[in-house]
């Protein structure tokens, strides 16, 4: 049976508690070098070589299972145990070192969030502050199965999307758009969320599948976008965001949508009926419609104050009781997709194709770190939440908007007219949450 002497434990928060203690510390034993077999050495404990574990790894969320750990070999060393000993490495060292420039890392960091950054490059794990409206142990990461959009080159060559997940018969399916415009803006991305719904006793079991963005795109290009996802997922309603240029997108999707690369022609869409619509917003959008035989599919929202705070304590109600799952992250996807064979994965030649494979399970992760990091101010009695300076929010809103017509369709599939949220009519009767 084999042992090990040295253990590296490389990129240690990817793995589980149970496997390091069940698996892997077993293994590790003390080296028995010849000269120790020898009766005058074997009785010498001081001679005898301990084996030594090495762990690398990059900082985490303190509420994973890791930082524990950490934590205890921190205290190790703060208390003068010579036996544990630590390297912490951050962005600075890097630039002190030259292995990266000062302008390489400015770049580097406009592209992750605050979150991701703190931890990736300043080595400082993150823990939600008091004021966080949304903790990290209310997303519940299981989701292994992304649906994914067929890429232009597969649809043009065998028309089969082998990522496709088939329709169940009483499943619902919702896309929900966050609209944004000029290309650059810190906070002005266009997120389209797409989620799977399965009826359960306790409501719609919402399993968010599919996050994709888009950074300044005109309407014309976000319609199309929209209608190929819409069409291609079997969507049966759409969730728009009327803000801003949400009106604009909303107008480019009422007409015929061309593609010329895939040579095919999307319907119109329109609003939908709903009791849930202000009729005032329903004529208007009705006559902002030019396509005959339009598709009645489009929720709009117009958000307010009022609004937005609903909206928000309804997704961490149905956070808290669990009818929302998200994917998995990237490094976990890849490693299930190895593990599985899967080809594409595998493969050198196409540097897109992983990109293509894992950006949803990454979209995931800048989506809670951008709902984690929303603290929660009280203003002109209205609850609101705020990102911090720098950061964005447009994938909260997008699937916090597909998550507030979720709640619409729970009161119809409960057949409970009455059922609200209990800790919104708290804060009604101006009470706290």
């Amino acid at each position: 049976m084999h042992r090990s002497h040295v253990t590296v434990l490389e990129e240690r928060r990817l793995i589980p508690n149970a496997v390091i203690d069940s698996v892997i510390r077993p293994f590790l034993v003390s080296r028995q070098p010849p000269y120790m077999k020898k009766a005058e050495y074997s009785s010498i404990d001081e001679l005898r070589e301990e084996p030594i574990e090495i762990i690398i790894t990059s900082a985490y969320y303190k509420s994973h299972e890791w930082w524990p750990e950490a934590k205890k070999f921190l205290k190790q060393m703060a208390n003068g145990d010579i036996d544990v000993k630590g390297i912490f490495v951050d962005y600075l060292i890097s630039l002190k070192h030259g292995i990266k420039t000062k302008k390489q890392m400015v770049k580097e960091k406009k592209n992750l969030d605050p979150i991701s950054f703190l931890m990736e490059y300043g080595n400082i794990p993150y823990g939600s502050s008091s004021l966080s409206f949304y903790k990290l142990g209310l997303f519940n990461r299981t989701v292994k199965r992304s649906w994914r959009p067929i890429r232009d080159e597969v649809f043009l060559t065998t028309k089969k999307n082998i990522y496709d997940i088939p329709k169940l018969s009483e499943e619902l399916r919702i896309v929900s758009v966050d609209v944004a415009m000029r290309a650059g803006s810190t906070n002005d991305n266009t997120i389209i969320t797409c989620a799977r719904l399965l009826p359960s006793k306790r409501g719609w079991l919402t399993e968010i599948c599919f996050i994709e963005s888009h950074n300044g795109k005109n309407t014309t290009l976000q319609a199309l976008r929209i209608k190929q996802i819409y069409t291609e997922f079997e969507g049966d309603f759409l969730v728009l965001d009327l803000a801003n240029a949400g009106i604009s997108v909303f107008d480019s999707l009422c007409s015929v949508t061309k593609d010329e690369v895939r040579g095919v022609e999307y319907l119109p869409y329109t609003v939908m009926v709903s009791s849930h619509i202000d009729d005032r917003v329903y004529y208007e959008l009705i006559d902002r419609t030019l396509g005959d035989d339009a598709i009645e599919c489009v929720f709009p929202i117009s958000a307010t104050g009022p609004l937005n705070a609903a909206i928000a304590v309804k997704f961490r109600e149905r956070l808290k009781k669990k009818l929302l799952t998200f994917l998995v992250d990237d490094n976990t996807e890849e490693e299930f997709l190895i593990k599985a064979g899967n080809k594409d994965i595998l493969d050198q030649t196409d540097s897109g194709v992983r990109a293509y494979l894992l950006q949803a399970h990454l979209q995931t992760s800048l989506l809670i770190n951008e709902c984690i990091a929303l603290e929660m101010v009280m203003m002109n009695g209205l609850l609101k939440l705020e990102e911090p300076a720098g950061a964005r929010k447009d994938r909260y809103t997008s699937c916090s908007y597909l998550n507030y017509f979720v709640s619409l369709l729970d009161v119809d599939l409960l057949k409970d007219k009455h059922t609200s949220n209990d800790d919104w009519d708290r804060y009604l009767l101006g009470g706290t949450m």
